[in-house]
């Protein structure tokens, strides 16, 4: 079967050359005339396909090397975007650390101003010794308590 297909290929084919020989050998010149233009166009640096394709050619080239710088640009702009949030991340944590010691030292201040307070409170609301007229003695504070008072430090904690 393939056989007679290809036979019958080959006989239309052998019919359709018969008859369209002699035209293609009286046309020759004007096909070669006809390629020779055509190649000649298309290798025209102006007009022809092949100064089109070289523009495209540069113009995608230069595309490229632009994509490129700015990818380049933008991971730039990203490590300078990161390090600056690191640092951002690390002055944040050094001020509140500044914070956290100035609340201790607050705190130990406060803590001090209430010892003394509380010497001073003794001192002050300490109860009058009267004499026999029932008349109060004077009396000076003693210099423990006041040293108490002055340097909280070293007075006892309630």
């Amino acid at each position: 079967m393939i056989g007679g297909i290809i036979a019958g290929a080959l006989g239309v084919g052998h019919r359709v050359l018969k008859v369209v020989g002699p035209m293609i050998g009286a046309a020759a010149p004007w096909i070669l005339a006809a390629v020779v233009g055509a190649a000649i166009w298309h290798h025209l640096p102006i007009w022809g396909p092949a100064g089109r394709i070289n523009e495209l050619t540069l113009e995608a080239s230069a595309a490229k090397e632009s994509a490129r710088q700015w990818r380049d640009n933008a991971i730039g702009w990203k490590a300078s975007a990161d390090a600056s949030e690191a640092l951002r991340k690390q002055e944040t944590q050094t001020a509140g650390n500044a914070v956290d010691q100035l609340l201790e030292q607050c705190r130990a201040e406060v803590a001090a101003a209430r010892s003394s307070a509380r010497v001073i409170e003794r001192i002050v609301t300490r109860p009058p010794t009267y004499d026999e007229n029932r008349c109060p003695v004077r009396s000076s504070v003693d210099l423990g308590s006041l040293r108490d008072a002055l340097t909280p430090d070293a007075a006892d904690s309630d």
